[in-house]
């Protein structure tokens, strides 16, 4: 299996300095992710399964929000940035302001929302608050810069000072048995000192913000272009958020709690990949510019790796994850065993739709991502309003597996022009098995001395 993915490794689009950035990135995503589980199981022990429930329902609601006030232009502006360096204070300053002119009217909506919906008060509250994160997100427009430059190590270090400031103070509040609604601020917090650590890097690095500027045509442009990204990206959180939302509203906060919990181990790992994969995205789309041969054989490896690691996490959470719940999480959390062995699964086919999504966007195809998020939100909503009041949490996770593997992958054969991403994935799916027969032959070979 090791030959297998570093075989993989070395044939990827990486020039050296792509290979230093993706590094960066990666360690990063590694300690925020060891570091993160270790602060949510002490939130999770501290809360208990229902008010779990509130604060994993209420990040589901705002990851919603925040996803309508990126507006779908982060990827558009990395790829635009890279295409013409020479416009670079037009691209992100007009990107900024569209960004701040969505996000102040989408919070004035929430607010008025909120009211409506029969959830109790302090459970409202928590979600407008971790929600106002959007109005500091704008200047995520930053990160884009240095990813088109390849310098993610500025980015990766206003990351870890966030992180050591979030965790220092999460873990304060857990220790002075602060509220639910004190922890959702630690969230609010959390994104106003990175967005100011991004400005501070930014001037350093590259100059004054005062010199971004908007353009009316360059944001007429980008507009057009992200908006079925937007509708799309949408609709994909939609289908990987909706589940909690309807467990909430169907079942208890406490399925929620529970459900929470094991999607925080389930998918906290997909950070690295996905990190890998937005490394990669600018080398990719230089390397679309040179021969299609060469071009295919990237993506399949890119499938293949995905496929590698993510059937690996997924026997490990299938085996393990009983005693990984008791360890991390406590004998009130037994529930989140078996919901844990069904998601662990569900990181092969995220992985082809992220992946597959950036071959979209680099062919100017991005409406058909929203085609396919729309079926994907229809499909968990029927599977989730049919499983989820008999079954639950463990219904959801059925539910969420289903759809992944519709989106993911079978919708792909639908579609003529989706075929090569089809074959890719389905070769892609044949590596455990591989890997399996060498293991096998190998062991054979030993029996047989």
């Amino acid at each position: 299996m090791r030959s297998h993915l570093k075989g993989m490794l070395c044939r990827l689009p990486i020039s050296s300095r792509e290979r230093q950035n993706t590094l960066w990135i990666v360690f990063e995503r590694i300690l925020r992710l060891a570091v993160n589980l270790f602060v949510w199981a002490m939130i999770a022990r501290h809360l208990g399964p229902e008010s779990l429930g509130h604060l994993s329902y209420a990040l589901a609601f705002a990851s919603l929000i925040h996803v309508l006030g990126a507006f779908g232009l982060g990827d558009l502006l990395t790829r635009e940035l890279v295409k013409d360096s020479d416009r670079i204070n037009t691209l992100i300053g007009t990107v900024f302001i569209l960004r701040l002119l969505i996000a102040m009217p989408i919070l004035s909506l929430l607010a008025v929302f909120l009211y409506q919906l029969p959830d109790p008060g302090a459970v409202r509250i928590v979600v407008f608050i971790i929600s106002a994160a959007i109005l500091f997100q704008n200047f995520n427009v930053i990160d884009s810069y240095f990813q088109s430059i390849v310098q993610s190590r500025f980015v990766v270090k206003c990351q870890l000072a966030t992180l050591i400031l979030s965790s220092s103070l999460k873990l304060s509040l857990i220790y002075y048995d602060a509220s639910l609604v004190w922890i959702a601020l630690s969230y609010l917090v959390d994104a106003i000192f990175y967005a100011a650590t991004l400005c501070i890097v930014y001037t350093q690095e590259r100059g004054n913000l005062f010199r971004w500027s908007f353009d009316a045509r360059t944001a007429r442009q980008l507009l057009k272009e992200s908006l079925p990204l937007l509708i799309a990206g949408f609709a994909i959180l939609s289908y990987m958020k909706t589940d909690q939302l309807m467990l909430n509203w169907m079942h208890s906060p406490i399925e929620v709690g529970y459900y929470g919990a094991a999607l925080r181990l389930t998918e906290a790992w997909l950070f690295v990949p996905i990190a890998l994969v937005t490394s990669l995205f600018p080398g990719i789309v230089q390397a679309r510019a040179g021969s299609a041969e060469n071009f295919q054989s990237k993506m399949q490896d890119l499938y293949n790796m995905a496929t590698l690691l993510s059937f690996s996490a997924g026997v490990v959470f299938l085996f393990a994850s009983e005693l990984v719940t008791e360890l991390v999480y406590g004998e009130n959390y037994s529930r989140t065993a078996l919901i844990m062995q069904i998601h662990g699964f569900c990181g092969i086919f995220i992985l082809f739709r992220v992946i597959s999504g950036k071959w979209l966007l680099i062919e100017n195809l991005t409406k058909h991502s929203l085609y396919r998020s729309l079926v994907g939100v229809v499909f968990n909503v029927v599977f989730n309003y049919i499983f989820i009041p008999k079954w639950g949490a463990v219904g959801a996770a059925a539910c969420s597996l289903a759809t992944y593997v519709v989106v993911g992958y079978l919708y792909d054969f639908l579609l003529p022009l989706f075929r090569s991403q089809a074959v890719m994935k389905s070769k892609a799916l044949l590596i455990p098995l591989s890997v399996k027969s060498i293991f096998c032959s190998k062991s054979a070979v030993v029996r047989d001395d």
